[in-house]
């Protein structure tokens, strides 16, 4: 028999440091709110990002010499699902967007997402949630910031002892 081998979906995770995760998790209700609503207002950054970069999708048959049809789109479907910790149970604020392969063309049709280009943008993306979700907490907390590493920084003032006591699924890995 032939075997399908198309990708159903694309699962796009953006994280939070874990500096923010862990002030996320001890912090008061109100607090703990507005962090969660700063990421996702960096998340919704990423998404737009994402959309408006790797946001075609392509129509036809590849391989074999075969030239695929490229389709623009007037929006994806995704569904986004934030998770509060890690899969050994750290505080770790992130979020899942689930894109489907599947996107309606502006021609009323619907296809198949690029998905190479979402995994060529889906790096500068996260460095984008990382860098909005800095200024969305230093407007609204006043934190300030260590120097970014590969786009990701954490807090000043929470100390590397408590990162790496809340850092059990690294230490898994």
């Amino acid at each position: 028999g032939r075997i399908d081998v198309r990708r159903v979906g694309i699962d796009v995770t953006v994280s939070a440091p874990k500096s923010v995760s862990v002030l996320q998790a001890l912090a008061d209700p109100e607090t703990a709110a507005l962090i969660e609503t700063c990421h996702e207002r960096a998340v919704e950054q990423a998404l737009g990002y994402l959309q408006r970069q790797a946001g075609h999708g392509f129509r036809g048959h590849h391989g074999g010499g075969h030239v695929l049809d490229r389709v623009s789109t007037d929006g994806w479907i995704a569904a986004g699902f934030i998770h509060y910790t890690s899969r050994a149970g750290d505080p770790q604020l992130h979020t899942h967007l689930v894109v489907p392969n599947l996107l309606h063309g502006q021609d009323g049709k619907w296809s198949a997402i690029d998905s190479r280009a979402v995994f060529r943008q889906a790096k500068t993306a996260g460095y984008l949630y990382q860098a909005a979700l800095r200024h969305e907490l230093t407007r609204e907390l006043g934190v300030a910031w260590m120097a970014p590493v590969k786009g990701q920084a954490d807090i000043v003032g929470v100390p590397r002892q408590v990162l790496r006591e809340f850092s059990e699924r690294r230490r898994q890995i």
